[in-house]
């Protein structure tokens, strides 16, 4: 999470009950951009996987 999303977030924590809908959405962004995260590392990691496969001299599919 971007600083600036952990100190709104923070400031809505401190600020109490009645923002939870605000927390929630941060909550919900932050969710996604770690899922785009994941899904490109995994991408990176599959593009890896193949190239050590084809300096082991391996071929075809896992």
């Amino acid at each position: 999470m971007p600083i600036r999303e952990v100190r709104a977030y923070a400031e809505l924590v401190r600020a109490g009950q009645g923002n939870e809908a605000e927390r929630l959405h941060l909550l919900h962004a932050h969710r996604e951009r770690v899922r785009a995260e994941l899904a490109a590392v995994q991408e990176h990691l599959e593009a890896i996987v193949r190239k050590i496969d084809v300096y082991e001299g391996r071929t075809g599919d896992r």
